[in-house]
């Protein structure tokens, strides 16, 4: 998952509750200290900070950032149920523009994740309208969106915001992402990639013997070729999805990607 985390500190210094109240100074060190903590990886103490101020704050101003920042942690610690919980709380609570928009796109990707792609293009499509489409977390929208309508089987629709994601944000790591999966038409699953295309072949023939159709694929990747080595082309997700569990019990890291 590609929480959007960009412009966080910022995004703390304009109020989004639901009231006027004016917050204790104690109410705001242990709101702060819970941002620190998270922006320090210590989730742990995000969660408790956040509890914290959340049980004297729960509709208060600036509860919607101390959900916001609770969901982060809680999905870093594998939380997807508390996380998404929290993630709709900050979303129905504030009226910061920015803040709205990145709830939503942290719910596309718990929904993403969770294999949800009705609510996951629903979540992208509401953060696109809002965004100003030149500048970011709009490559984040756009990638996800395009990749929830490859899972949907809407390739061409894909393409067409991974097209706009290319061409709008050229060094972005989400436009990176979407020029290896642009026009791709079915799925497949990658097994292994290797340096050299003698290794790609070795490993290869001691799959054939369990799996029919394993190819080999070149490809460039951080400026260097890789062979792929890849088992089948499916015309779904599902199908695909079904095929996986076999091959990984060949190969437990093997994964679901896209083909042309």
């Amino acid at each position: 998952m590609w929480l959007c985390i960009s412009g966080l500190v910022a995004l703390t210094a304009v109020g989004g509750g639901c009231n006027e109240e004016v917050l204790a100074p104690e109410a705001l060190a242990m709101l702060r200290s819970g941002i620190s903590a998270y922006a320090e990886g210590d989730d742990q103490t995000t969660v408790e900070r956040m509890d914290a101020f959340l049980a004297d704050h729960n509709r208060g101003r600036r509860a919607d950032e101390a959900f916001y920042y609770r969901g982060l942690a809680n999905y870093r610690r594998g939380n997807r149920e508390e996380a998404r919980r929290d993630f709709a709380a900050a979303l129905d609570r504030t009226r910061n523009p920015d803040l709205r928009c990145r709830a939503r796109l942290s719910l596309g990707d718990v929904a993403y994740d969770a294999g949800d792609m009705d609510v996951a293009e629903q979540m992208y499509r509401e953060s696109l309208a809002e965004l100003d489409r030149s500048l970011p977390p709009t490559d984040h929208a756009l990638y996800r969106l395009g990749a929830s309508l490859q899972r949907m089987g809407e390739w061409p629709k894909a393409d067409d915001y991974f097209s706009e994601l290319i061409g709008n944000f050229p060094g972005s790591t989400f436009a990176a992402r979407a020029e290896r999966r642009a026009y791709a038409r079915q799925w497949t699953i990658q097994v292994g990639a290797f340096a050299g295309r003698e290794r790609a072949k070795s490993f290869v023939g001691k799959l054939r013997g369990e799996h029919k159709r394993v190819s080999i694929w070149p490809d460039r990747m951080d400026g260097k070729i890789r062979f792929l080595v890849r088992v089948g082309r499916y015309g779904t997700y599902g199908e695909a999805a079904e095929a996986v569990d076999a091959v990984r019990r060949t190969v437990p890291e093997a994964f679901i990607t896209v083909s042309w």
